[in-house]
């Protein structure tokens, strides 16, 4: 485990190597879809959705879903980030 400085989160190596990979992500995406910063909450919400969804856990060589759940994922609900999407708004009566 490692010991941080209370109120200094700079020190805490860990952390601070995995908001990064997470900001490069989301840069990432954001600049390949030309989407302005303004959508960087739901960027940063797919990021760590699919990392949790996806990314090998060490220990046991399986996906997080898989320590989990018994189960295999299911990846049909999952598109392209910027997608177009419509929305159905009814007629109101």
């Amino acid at each position: 485990m490692e010991m941080t400085t209370h109120g200094a989160p700079q020190s805490n190596g860990e952390m601070e190597e995995g908001n990064s990979m997470i900001e490069g992500r989301v840069q990432s995406m954001l600049h390949d879809c030309g989407i302005s910063m303004m959508y960087w909450v739901f960027a940063v919400t797919e990021v760590v959705y699919f990392m949790n969804y996806c990314t090998l856990h060490p220990v046991v060589s399986k996906t997080s879903y898989n320590v989990w759940r018994v189960s295999k994922p299911f990846w049909i609900h999952l598109h392209l980030f910027g997608w177009l999407a419509f929305v159905h708004v009814p007629n109101e009566k």
